[in-house]
């Protein structure tokens, strides 16, 4: 979600007064985030572990009756974490929900961190990797189709796009997001160029609702000689937004918009 606002008197960071909570209905607190002190929306999310499959309630609080006293708050989103709102490689060697479009590159299956060690950030033990067919080697993962979502898609991705550190190769690795309907190119996130990964994600506003699929693409072939021609990504999840009748149903039974003096 978004929030703004001020957080104690005169401004500045502050910890005593407005703030959003994520309550259970027993009333155990589990999560607890102040407004950031300026009047500029900031995007925000979490993860509330100790939550899940229990009842919530959002408590939007302002707790503060002096100058500086408000707050605002916007666009929440929830995350469904669950099979019909991934792609991610969890099923183990065989690419369930993905198939190998062309190449070598992707091997016969997800691979893990044992697999390949240079590799950090994965989420969970298999990820796709096109290291496993070696750097020379180029090829393509393709998702199933599926609705595109109103929001993001969140994923983990990492490995190198340009080739060797001084970036002499126009060969890209790369996400990239395509309309089913004819195959275009909607949109792309290429390799950080770093062992390590990043979390980022990937859409198209204006394709929302339309059938859509992912490819994860390995087209440098080490042909500049200079090795880091690989590439992974791990962890699809779409970031859905409910539609118009549950964002009612939600500020009716799990939306506390609180003010207290």
């Amino acid at each position: 979600y978004k929030h703004g606002g001020w957080s104690q008197e005169g401004g500045g960071q502050g910890s005593e007064w407005n703030y959003i909570t994520v309550t259970g209905i027993n009333g155990t607190e589990h999560s607890k985030t102040f407004v950031p002190g300026e009047g500029n929306m900031q995007p925000i999310g979490y993860k509330v572990a100790a939550a899940y499959g229990t009842e919530c309630v959002v408590n939007c609080v302002d707790d503060r009756a002096g100058s500086w006293g408000w707050m605002t708050v916007d666009s929440f989103r929830i995350v469904i974490d669950n099979a019909d709102a991934r792609r991610d490689f969890e099923t183990g060697t065989i690419w369930n929900g993905w198939t190998v479009a062309s190449g070598t590159a992707f091997g016969s299956g997800p691979k893990t961190l044992q697999e390949h060690p240079n590799v950090t950030g994965i989420s969970g033990t298999y990820f796709a990797d096109s290291f496993a067919g070696g750097e020379s080697a180029i090829g393509e993962l393709k998702s199933d189709n599926f609705t595109h979502p109103v929001g993001t898609i969140e994923l983990i991705i990492g490995g190198w796009t340009v080739g060797s550190p001084s970036g002499n190769t126009t060969l890209p690795n790369y996400v990239g997001l395509y309309l089913a309907s004819d195959d275009s190119e909607l949109a792309r996130v290429e390799a950080p160029n770093n062992d390590a990964s990043i979390s980022t994600n990937i859409s198209s506003s204006a394709n929302q609702g339309d059938s859509v699929y992912l490819k994860i693409v390995d087209t440098n072939d080490e042909s500049d000689g200079g090795g880091y021609a690989w590439m992974y990504a791990d962890k699809f999840q779409f970031d859905i937004i409910p539609e118009p009748a549950t964002l009612g149903f939600l500020s009716l039974l799990g939306l506390a918009l609180l003010r207290r003096k």
